[in-house]
């Protein structure tokens, strides 16, 4: 399994870092605000704590061990297949991130983000290797009508989005379960 590169150590971005390490990845974990850590373990926890309800099985001891806090953003770079931005939603804060991730992040590493209402266009204007660009953000959680439970993630390639990354994200065995779900049951 490729190393994922979480940028944001909030809410978002320990959902992801959970969700990624549960799949077998392991989950590298920047935010420049060295204080956010504390509360990320407490977050992590509380996720942990509440998908237990739903899996007893969770192997929680497995997930916080692909978990690397205190990352710089260096680290989140190298070796990943892919760095999954959610940090505050401000176009000039997340121009200035993905200007630094593009310079850091080897050619074929994805570079999303989960931005709720800023345009990855517009977030991307500055960003040189724009082919390797998407949109991945979640929504609410769902319980399908098998009893399966799964978030719902949008997937938004952007026009120079090449057709190999568009490829690689949608084969992506954690972030497209419920989309290959929802896609291959008739309503």
């Amino acid at each position: 399994m490729g190393n994922i590169g979480i940028c944001g150590a909030g809410l978002i971005g320990a959902s992801w870092a959970v969700g990624f390490a549960n799949a077998g990845h392991k989950s590298l974990v920047y935010d420049n605000n060295k204080d956010s850590f504390k509360k990320f373990e407490l977050v992590c926890d509380q996720l942990l704590k509440d998908l237990t309800i739903i899996n007893p099985d969770l192997d929680v001891n497995k997930i916080k061990s692909n978990i690397n806090l205190d990352c710089s953003i260096e680290d989140i770079c190298k070796d990943t297949i892919l760095i999954q931005e959610s940090i505050v939603e401000d176009l000039e804060i997340k121009k200035q991130m993905f200007e630094a991730l593009d310079k850091l992040a080897p050619e074929n590493t994805i570079l999303a983000s989960s931005s709720s209402y800023l345009l990855i266009s517009k977030i991307s204007e500055n960003v040189v290797s724009a082919s390797s660009l998407i949109l991945l953000a979640p929504t609410l959680a769902n319980i399908l009508p098998n009893g399966a439970f799964g978030i719902v993630v949008v997937f938004l390639p952007i026009k120079f989005t090449s057709v190999l990354v568009i490829h690689s994200t949608l084969n992506n065995p954690w972030v497209f379960v419920c989309y290959k779900l929802i896609m291959n049951t008739h309503i």
